[in-house]
């Protein structure tokens, strides 16, 4: 047997390890190639999707409705695609082991960890992670035991991206807002209950270098019972600021901050106040949070490279709670090399590569865990594009995997004791938590636990 791949000789196998939106981004690309390919998706958690089902915020359903694509691009192929869900590969399942039945594997498992908030008093309780707090209310089993005090009356979050403004959109609503959500019931009933009146957001830099989008800024200006605050002096901006609005992103940042400067204030129950150029520099308390000392910044250097110096003034925030959003962070997994520094897998054009840059033959990754957590949900599509490319031009230089049969590698998965979701074990759990959510008037009542998810697939079969 030759050890390489031939084209002429069978279909082309191919492993994706992570079933979010680069794992079926990279599946349509596969199969757009025009080759016969059979694809097999894996991912550590029962269902698929990602951060599509765990991210993305459960009142931005327009969004979630992405799933629709994604179960398209499975549906379409149905003797080539296969889903393996609760598998973890580089704990259950090695690489080694997927190498023995795939000819190419594709890592697209994302960002599961966070960047370091690296400050004074970042062990006290009360300090918890945006990314963890929007697992926890999006139905991640992972978390669904992190139980936040919401008792408070303040919180700050630290940051000013996408997931900061979701998490103080979350904190802002009301129960009438919340009830047409696919939050948990958990999630509903503690956020529904919370006390927290007084939400900051906390900006290193200025409204120009704001990393979130207008949309989401948007949203806040339309919330029930909460209003925002924005000093209008903080939107008068230097010469080089004023360069960077050359950028639409941060031309429309501006007006959005704009209309939330200059919207009347009302009689509401919660407000959000955005502080700008402002940076961390110790976590209040003796055991529990009471504030945050944070240290006046200024920009300086020219347009699009600024860089943010203290001006030596200090203010103090009181807050019962803190949000550490300052970035999404890769972790390493076990048989691949790993950027400690960058946390992400190292590559050239979408292929894996040891640290001193020489290629692994079969390997590939694509998505946050091969470029950082950075750009949109579509941004992942030209990404995974580019890896399957780098992996069509190698096709006939792939090494061939010794056991081509998917029934032979589910005998393995079965020898092994590993119970795994199909693809249609999720299509049954998607309809009984649709059919729940529809009685509520929700979009969809989700599972919290793999236990109860593999429990209702096994009720299904019987």
């Amino acid at each position: 047997m030759s050890d390489v791949f031939s084209r002429q000789s069978r279909p082309l196998r191919v492993a994706i390890v992570g079933a979010g939106p680069s794992g079926f981004y990279a599946t349509d690309a596969l199969f757009k190639l025009g080759q016969e390919i059979h694809v097999s998706v894996f991912d550590r958690l029962a269902t698929p999707y990602g951060l599509l089902r765990h991210g993305v915020a459960p009142d931005h359903q327009k969004i979630k409705s992405l799933a629709a694509y994604y179960e398209k691009i499975a549906l379409k192929h149905p003797d080539q695609f296969r889903f393996y869900g609760n598998i973890s590969i580089g704990e259950q399942v090695q690489i080694q082991d997927l190498q023995r039945y795939f000819d190419a594997i594709i890592l697209t498992y994302g960002c599961e960890s966070d960047r370091s908030l690296s400050i004074k008093g970042a062990q006290l309780d009360g300090l918890y992670s945006a990314r963890e707090f929007v697992a926890w209310y999006n139905s991640h089993p992972d978390y669904q035991d992190l139980n936040v005090p919401l008792t408070g009356r303040s919180a700050a979050i630290i940051g000013i991206g996408n997931v900061a403004i979701d998490v103080a959109r979350l904190l802002a609503k009301n129960a009438d807002e919340l009830a047409v959500t696919d939050l948990s019931t958990q999630a509903f009933q503690a956020l529904t209950h919370s006390q927290i009146t007084d939400i900051h957001i906390i900006a290193r830099r200025g409204p120009a270098q704001a990393a979130c989008t207008s949309l989401e800024l948007e949203e806040l200006g339309e919330l029930a019972d909460c209003d925002v605050i924005v000093k209008p002096e903080d939107l008068h901006l230097s010469k080089a600021s004023q360069d960077e609005c050359s950028s639409l992103k941060v031309q429309k940042n501006i007006a959005a901050f704009t209309a939330l400067s200059q919207k009347p204030r009302r009689s509401v129950s919660k407000t959000i106040t955005i502080h700008f150029n402002r940076s961390p520099q110790a976590i209040l308390g003796q055991t529990c949070v009471t504030g945050i000392s944070l240290n006046e910044m200024q920009l300086s250097g020219e347009a699009f490279s600024q860089r943010p110096q203290s001006t030596g003034v200090q203010h103090e925030l009181a807050c019962d709670l803190v949000f550490s959003s300052i970035g999404y962070r890769g972790t390493a997994m076990a048989g691949v090399p790993f950027d400690e520094k960058q946390g992400t897998i190292p590559h050239q054009d979408g292929q894996v590569t040891h640290l001193n840059g020489e290629a692994i033959p079969g390997l590939y990754t694509a998505g946050w865990i091969k470029r950082g957590a950075t750009g949109v949900i579509g941004t992942n599509k030209s990404c995974a594009q580019e890896s399957v490319k780098r992996l069509l031009a190698q096709l006939d230089q792939l090494p061939v995997c010794k056991y081509p049969n998917s029934n032979e590698f589910e005998a393995f998965l079965t020898k092994q004791a590993y119970s795994f979701c199909s693809f249609q074990d999720w299509q049954k759990i998607d309809h009984i938590e649709r059919s729940r959510g529809e009685v509520l008037g929700k979009p969809r009542l989700k599972f919290t636990r793999t236990d109860d998810i593999l429990n209702a697939v096994a009720k299904q079969v019987t």
